[in-house]
């Protein structure tokens, strides 16, 4: 009989003879995906006489035994302290257990090993190379017998999370060593340093880290080839095309990760004119970004004009203050249309030299002049990407007025767009348009490496290979 939200059991029968017994089975079998199982049963009372069995089995075995008595069941016995494996001939393997003690029962998917703790302590593995599709089991057979199940609502007597660390540092050692034996045995130690060092470099090109690079590559010199010549050398490396490419995009990003999204345009026009007139996307990325630096630098005027409308400002501040909510949807001016020819035209003008409403009124042309060009594309990853944008602004007003319970409503926060990540996106967006533009990889072979080897994870473990559980690219590798 079931209580306490189906995790405690009672036995309810006579309690006589073997027949007698009966067992309990989860409704859902074990996820190999979990690399290690595990779940613990505290012995409420071991009853008359303390026949209680605590293991696994498949969907098929029949619950009228005790676990392990049957084929395809596995289990560990109390009243003994013998482990049974599909018959009923048990032999010994741990302590007695009775009422107050706590059970453990894991499966490690590496090996396909099931073991057992008592009380915290690991009893070790009892059973290996088990086989199909498993659930936790639970069987008894005497009066009185009361048994709760833990499957992680509350901690574990037993320390499994240190169990699985020492588990997954074990898989990537052996990992390491199959590696390791393999480059000895083909000898290919200097092709696999050269290889992973190319890699390496490869990365630091790709996303324009110049100097990193242009040292990176000296250190992979051997120092006899080093001597006479080096200055020259070194001067010839830096007038190298790929070198000086590589500087220009570094210094592209260095200005988008500042927020100086002007420099960048004109940076790209100077030197990658075809970029800018070939890649729609990324410019409409750039001049969104532009759009937030820019609501960013006025943000003090309009927390200015906030303060002023709320203690009773004259009637032209209120103008103004009422003219952010509004200006978005207006046409634009017709001096805004004549600077679409160029890029570097329409983004040219010192805003910092601007102050206070100067500042506002001109973030509200560029944002107009945003609606003018991209409110009528029909692709809906753009018009989210303007939604996203021009809340800001909205919400950068409303915040900070009377107002602000509707903004609280806003689906975007100005946050997203202000963390630093947002700005790296976009250099992203802008270092991958000119790498295509000059028929080089847009991936750098590295991060190819790496989402080759993600995917071969993933579907190991979504096809059951519970060894591809113990690694998680992410958090062993970047983290």
């Amino acid at each position: 009989m079931l209580f306490e939200d189906d995790l405690e059991v009672h036995y309810t029968g006579p309690g006589k003879a073997d027949s007698d017994a009966s067992a309990i089975r989860a409704n859902r079998p074990i996820p190999p995906q979990c690399g290690v199982y595990y779940y613990e049963v505290f012995i409420k009372s071991k009853g008359q006489q303390g026949y209680i069995g605590i293991g696994v089995c498949n969907s098929s075995v029949v619950l009228e035994r005790l676990p392990g008595w049957e084929p395809q069941s596995w289990g560990y016995h109390g009243d003994d302290g013998n482990i049974f494996g599909g018959c009923g001939n048990g032999r010994p393997f741990g302590p007695i257990f009775t009422t107050g003690d706590t059970i453990g029962c894991g499966i490690n998917f590496r090996d396909m090993s099931l073991f057992y703790t008592k009380n915290g302590q690991f009893l070790g593995v009892a059973f290996r190379d088990l086989r199909g599709s498993l659930y936790p089991t639970v069987g008894m057979r005497t009066a009185g017998e009361i048994v709760e199940a833990n499957f992680g609502q509350r901690d574990f007597v037993f320390d499994i999370e240190s169990y699985v660390k020492e588990l997954k540092t074990e898989a990537w050692q052996e990992l390491e060593n199959t590696f390791q034996k393999t480059i000895d045995e083909k000898n290919q130690v200097g092709v696999l340093s050269q290889s992973l060092s190319q890699l390496v470099l490869s990365y630091m090109i790709h996303h324009g880290y110049s100097e990193s690079a242009k040292q990176f590559s000296s250190d992979l010199v051997p120092q006899s080839q080093r001597k006479g010549g080096s200055s020259s050398g070194s001067k010839d490396a830096d007038n190298h095309p790929l070198v000086i490419d590589t500087e220009r995009r570094k210094v592209i990003r260095t200005a988008i990760l500042a927020g100086d999204i002007d420099k960048a345009i004109e940076l790209l026009e100077a030197h990658y004119s075809g970029v800018v007139a070939s890649q729609e996307d990324m410019l409409f990325q750039l001049r969104c970004r532009k759009f937030v630096e820019m609501v960013a630098a006025s943000s003090s005027p309009l927390q200015a004009l906030d303060r002023q409308e709320k203690h009773g400002g004259t009637g032209k501040e209120r103008h103004d203050s009422n003219m952010i909510e509004s200006s978005l949807s207006m046409d634009v001016d017709r001096d805004m249309s004549k600077k679409e020819g160029s890029v570097a035209s329409c983004s040219q003008g010192n805003y910092d030299d601007l102050e206070g409403l100067g500042a506002l009124k001109d973030t509200i042309v560029f944002g107009q002049f945003l609606q003018e060009q991209y409110g009528h594309n029909r692709r809906e990853s753009v018009q989210q990407t303007l939604r996203e944008t021009f809340s800001v602004l909205a919400y950068s007003h409303n915040s900070h007025s009377r107002h602000s319970n509707a903004a609280s409503s806003t689906v975007y926060h100005p946050s997203k767009l202000s963390r630093p990540v947002s700005r790296e996106k976009v250099a992203d967006t802008v270092n991958t348009a000119v790498l295509a533009s000059q028929n080089l990889p847009t991936t750098a072979p590295l991060e190819t490496v790496y989402r080759h080897t993600h995917v071969v994870l993933s579907e190991l473990t979504k096809q059951g290979v519970g060894e591809a559980a113990f690694f998680d690219l992410y958090k062993d590798c970047l983290q």
